[in-house]
């Protein structure tokens, strides 16, 4: 008995009398010409039904498929004849396949017959089984789960981003942005992101890292190459330094208690392996926003200092500057002037630690001829702002001119310093030799107007000026002024709408950096049912959402009431409302509900 699973009865041939005579009877085969049977049958599970694909036969017109449950030896039956080499064998009301069974399947080849019925091949021996389980696939549009990222540094050079595996998954994208000026949370579109690497098997990737102090986040989102999964939602970002960061030493140096040194102090800094000591004979304090331990000039090292103890303790450290080039004054045009010095100290790390900060700049002198600090020239005084809130363009800057005496130089000109912090520390030079102008109605009073572009509308910022005179001599920096701020806000640079299913919309905009504070501060999205974009987008249309108070930072909302609104094509937008009661709105973006 044959082992095919159908058997083939072959009946004898019938000579046609009746054939027309201009018709040619096709060469029949002797009975043993049969058909291969099928190759490289593959089954493939789906959503509710397996798929199966096969090579075609040579000669073959059409096949044959046949299907038996739970084990090879069972019974095959047919289930299907098709003239493709693929049929999908999908669950329904007739066909009561059952999730999470192993079902078996086979093919075989079919010949076609002649003008006069007979065979022209004998079918094929089925195909070698397969087998494939029904696994319970999720409804369409499930979302991945979200890997959990971590982040591994090998001495600040390479950075390994690592997560885990996620079910169901066939591949990765990761991400990465910059977290030092950007808010940057698990809600933050990944547009903000700029790409590390993509279509990932493996479950770490390796960055070379070209500014190993800078500040990034990464995140890590599980896609599969199917319909039936929706990427994951972005991992929870990791927030890090690339290395641990030494803490920043803070500190002091002698002023005017030695003749032949100045003594530079501060606390042990754990984790430390050295200390680096940098002297300017400037009070620059200006570091680089990416990088605080970078040196920026007029700061340098001070060579072949040695650390020690300090004076017996275990947790100060010292230095002594002795440099020749350290002197205790000089002579200015006639005038003995003391001369002054700043310090920084910086930390240094090992493999697993970073080198701090630069710390703030400290004072230091030699014991002045006869002089007192700052003796021959005074620091400006009653630094203030005005025109807070009431102009969009610019701050403007006012102090006291600093005048002569009989002991006391003439201020010549002036530099002025600007931070957003109160503090000695982030001060930057923003105007130099400046000679200010005369404030009218008021004796002595100068002004100076900031409008660099780097302005932030909204934001406070703080000045402290510095009085200079011939030859190069300069005062103390002033106090520091109140707030400044200019009124305003900065323009929306983008706003998307993505509409799902007709009844929820995703919503993106770009951060305002002055609406974060106060309890009118807000983004507030309005809508209008039009073919075209609101005339004044400040009050057309109506209100759908509102995002306040401590959350005004967000730049996203997915706003779930927009199935209730009427058929047609909307217009949304974004006003936002900023701390001085300032508005503006983004453009408006047509959806179609």
């Amino acid at each position: 008995m044959s082992t095919r699973l159908r058997a083939v009865t072959l009946c004898g041939l019938v000579c046609l009398a009746a054939c027309q005579a201009e018709k040619t009877t096709l060469t029949t085969h002797p009975k043993g010409d049969q058909l291969a049977p099928p190759t490289g049958l593959v089954a493939t599970p789906a959503k509710g039904s397996v798929k199966l694909e096969w090579n075609p036969v040579p000669g073959a017109v059409s096949y044959e498929v046949y299907r038996a449950a739970t084990s090879d030896s069972n019974p095959y039956n047919l289930i299907a004849a098709t003239g493709n080499t693929s049929y999908r064998d999908v669950v329904g009301f007739t066909n009561l396949l059952q999730q999470g069974t192993t079902y078996h399947y086979r093919v075989m080849a079919k010949t076609g017959t002649g003008y006069d019925g007979t065979p022209t091949y004998i079918d094929s021996e089925p195909s070698a089984p397969v087998s494939a389980l029904l696994a319970d696939v999720p409804a369409e549009g499930a979302q991945l789960a979200a890997p959990t990222v971590t982040l591994t540094d090998v001495n600040g050079t390479v950075r390994y981003i690592s997560w885990t595996e996620v079910p169901n998954a066939t591949y990765y994208d990761v991400y990465r942005a910059n977290t030092f000026s950007t808010f940057v949370d698990d809600t933050t579109p990944l547009s903000m992101f700029s790409t590390v690497a993509t279509n990932q098997t493996s479950l770490v990737v390796g960055e070379a890292l070209s500014s190993p102090s800078t500040r990034f986040a990464y995140t890590v989102v599980a896609r599969k190459s199917d319909a039936y999964y929706l990427p994951s939602a972005k991992s929870i970002v990791v927030f890090n330094d690339p290395v641990k960061r030494l803490n920043t030493p803070d500190g002091a140096a002698s002023a005017g208690t030695y003749t032949d040194k100045i003594l530079v102090e501060w606390d042990k800094i754990p984790g430390a392996t050295s200390y680096r000591v940098y002297r300017a004979e400037s009070r620059s304090t200006t570091s680089p926003d990416l990088d605080p331990s970078a040196v920026v000039a007029p700061y340098a090292l001070v060579p072949n200092l040695t650390f020690a103890t300090y004076q017996g303790q275990t947790t100060r450290i010292f230095v002594e500057d002795r440099s020749a080039e350290v002197t205790a004054s000089t002579n200015e045009g006639g005038i003995v002037v003391p001369r002054y010095y700043w310090y920084k100290v910086q930390a240094v790390g090992d493999a697993t630690w970073a080198d701090s900060a630069l710390g703030a700049a400290d004072l230091g002198y030699l014991k002045p001829d006869g002089q007192t600090p700052y003796s021959v020239i005074d620091a400006p005084a009653a630094v203030t702002t005005v025109n807070n809130g009431t102009n969009g363009a610019f701050v403007t800057v006012r102090w006291q001119k600093v005048l002569a005496s009989a002991t006391k130089l003439a201020a010549t000109s002036y530099d002025v310093y600007r931070a957003k912090d109160s503090s000695l520390v982030g001060f930057t030079r923003i105007g130099t030799g400046v000679a200010g102008t005369a404030v009218p109605a008021a004796a002595n009073e100068l002004e100076y107007q900031d409008s660099s572009a780097t302005l932030e509308k909204g934001a406070n910022y703080y000045y402290r000026v510095v009085a200079k005179a011939a030859g190069g001599l300069e005062s103390e920096l002033s106090s520091a002024s109140g707030a400044g701020y200019l009124a305003g806000l900065d323009p929306f640079t983008s706003f998307t709408a993505v509409v799902d299913a007709s009844t929820n919309v995703q919503l993106t905009w770009s951060r305002i950096r002055n609406v974060n504070t106060g309890a009118g501060a807000a983004y507030t999205v309005r809508a209008l049912l039009s073919g075209t974009a609101p005339a004044n987008p400040l009050v057309d249309g109506i209100a759908v959402a509102t995002v306040s108070g401590a959350t005004s930072d967000r730049t996203n909302l997915y706003f779930t009431g927009f199935g209730a609104f009427a058929a047609g094509t909307w217009q949304l937008w974004v006003v936002a409302t900023g701390n001085d009661g300032q508005q503006g709105a983004s453009a408006a973006v047509a959806v179609v509900r």
